[in-house]
């Protein structure tokens, strides 16, 4: 497993793994969520390195060579496989997908699009910015606006009806996150660098920036709640801030990682 976080879906857990130089092991998978026994593996052609989603009754996974799946979430069977339009083999896509209201949001640069969950098509297809190195990233929405991401590039907003580029945001580390963004408010909540930043959903303007004594360059999605954020640092354990002040609430060091 790679930067896929397990996935709850109608009383099962989901999830899927990598699988380097087509061993034939790549796979998404679903667990009775009581019991924790296996109740059927679905094979794909390679690895799935980040966000899986779930929606409409299926489980939705892009593979790093660009094969958009549904999957039907209690049997495991295929309902339709798409091939996103990669023009490049390398970076792999390892971006992760997102879903909302019947469509699922794929692939990254001029692969991005937005598909109908229930039959496949393609509803739109991204031309407004070209993907770079792969980002550990995923998509995010609220509807409205699709946020995306090429790493050392930019962050950028797309109408997430049309497809249009609305913005992008490169500027006092943005360029450079790991971390996914994260839509709340009607705004925008992204760690990056050493910052914490809150960015208007509808131009990319940073509204506010929260300079922090220590470095967030790690993948921490923030976890917005009704008074805090909260996220993970690359060396000083998880830190909450209040949302309305940015002040430090407090911050707790975990033990040793799971994964060096």
């Amino acid at each position: 497993i790679y930067m896929t976080s397990p996935l709850v879906y109608r009383k099962a857990v989901y999830a899927a793994c990598t699988d380097e130089n087509y061993q034939g092991r790549a796979c998404v998978a679903c667990f009775d969520a009581s019991t924790g026994r296996q109740l059927w593996k679905c094979k794909v052609a390679n690895a799935i390195k980040n966000t899986i989603v779930a929606d409409d009754g299926k489980i939705f996974a892009q593979d790093v060579d660009g094969n958009l799946y549904a999957i039907d979430a209690s049997s495991g069977r295929v309902k339709w496989q798409k091939k996103l339009p990669m023009k490049t083999i390398l970076p792999a896509l390892i971006d992760g997908i997102v879903a909302k209201d019947g469509i699922v949001y794929a692939g990254s640069g001029e692969a991005l699009c937005a598909v109908e969950a229930a039959t496949g098509k393609e509803l739109w297809r991204n031309t407004g910015w070209r993907r770079g190195e792969g980002t550990t990233s995923t998509l995010s929405t609220d509807g409205d606006i699709l946020i995306g991401s090429a790493h050392w590039q930019a962050l950028y907003g797309n109408d997430a009806r049309t497809g249009k580029l609305l913005w992008r945001a490169d500027k006092d580390g943005i360029r450079h996150r790991s971390s996914s963004a994260v839509i709340d408010g009607g705004v925008i909540y992204l760690a990056s660098d050493a910052s914490l930043f809150v960015i208007d959903k509808q131009n990319g303007n940073v509204l506010s920036r929260k300079q922090l004594p220590f470095s967030v360059n790690v993948a921490s999605t923030p976890l917005v709640t009704d008074s805090e954020i909260i996220f993970g640092t690359l060396a000083d354990g998880v830190v909450a801030l209040h949302r309305e002040t940015m002040d430090e609430k407090w911050r707790l060091r975990p033990e040793k990682a799971m994964i060096y």
